[in-house]
């Protein structure tokens, strides 16, 4: 491979990755609002697409490829490193909004759910902080990097105090149990997209 052909290899994964993080802050938006909607068509658009899995195996190919073959620079040698590890921790965040979308079709049938005004604002800021790490990434911002993590204790703050309140409402209410139990699922896996995010913003940083 040509310097040439390997500038251009490197340009295609990094837009590569930019369109994969997008799609994934979008699966993670249709995902929170269908469960929020109960919809269960746009859940199930969200698990049978595989676009997302692909493209990762796309980028995490091109980036061996390009280290095995070029040897590249130090600086080089960051950020596809960085890119590597942030489409792995994509990978891993499209995986939990799996599990959000598949929660949203077992709440769909429930009789009754606990309040989720908390777990909105979890989503939320879920949902900002795998954007703006992204976001980082693309426009090389160290200080929107450096954002996320405030926004990772955040998440942490709300994550133990809302797990504890849906429980009480599911004690106190017997027809809330099967849509609280979702909604404990959906709390989990909010918090893991939150760490990946917290992960990308943290390889924005190393390869800056």
């Amino acid at each position: 491979m040509l310097r040439a052909d390997y500038h251009e290899v490197l340009d295609t994964a990094r837009r590569d990755l930019t369109q994969l993080g997008a799609l994934t802050k979008d699966a993670l938006h249709y995902a929170l609002q269908a469960f929020k909607k109960r919809d269960t068509a746009m859940a199930g658009r969200i698990i049978a697409d595989d676009q997302m899995d692909l493209l990762r195996r796309k980028i995490e190919t091109t980036c061996v490829e390009l280290l095995w073959r070029q040897q590249p620079v130090a600086s080089e040698l960051r950020e596809v490193t960085a890119m590597h590890e942030i489409a792995i921790d994509l990978g891993i965040a499209m995986g939990q909004v799996n599990e959000i979308a598949k929660q949203a079709i077992k709440a769909a049938t429930a009789d009754a759910c606990p309040e989720t005004t908390n777990v909105h604002k979890v989503a939320a800021m879920t949902e900002s902080m795998l954007g703006d790490a992204m976001q980082a990434f693309d426009k090389r911002d160290a200080e929107l990097a450096e954002s996320v993590y405030a926004r990772a204790q955040q998440v942490e703050d709300y994550y133990t105090p809302v797990i504890e309140e849906i429980q009480d409402q599911m004690q106190a209410d017997p027809n809330a149990v099967s849509c609280g139990v979702s909604l404990l699922f959906e709390m989990t896996a909010l918090q893991r997209i939150a760490e990946r995010a917290e992960n990308i913003a943290w390889h924005t940083e190393e390869m800056l």
